[in-house]
């Protein structure tokens, strides 16, 4: 995924599924976080996500804030869906760029 630093006030949408069958996960009453970290600085951005639409589809949505993009760089970025504090599912990881502005 690529993004440009000057991103505010989307929602990404991100489609979890079950690593053993590919099946959408069950998002009912789970607590869904996704986490960045920047390969160079080693910086975190975690952002709180909820169902998109039916929980039982599995759609993650999560709405980037004023400075959730504010530092350029290639990020690592991973999921993990808890519940009652419990981990229950941590996805693979992913890479994310946020870029400069072209003006």
């Amino acid at each position: 995924m690529r993004f440009k630093q000057t991103v505010k006030g989307i929602t990404i949408v991100i489609p979890i599924r079950k690593p053993e069958d590919g099946s959408a996960y069950d998002l009912t009453g789970k607590t869904i976080t996704l986490y960045m970290k920047n390969r160079s600085t080693g910086a975190t951005i975690s952002l709180s996500g909820t169902p998109q639409g039916n929980p039982t589809a599995g759609n993650a949505q999560f709405t980037v804030g004023a400075t959730d993009f504010a530092t350029i760089g290639n990020y690592d970025m991973e999921i993990e869906i808890t519940q009652g504090g419990t981990l229950l599912e941590k996805t693979e990881t992913y890479g994310l760029a946020i870029e400069q502005p072209v003006h």
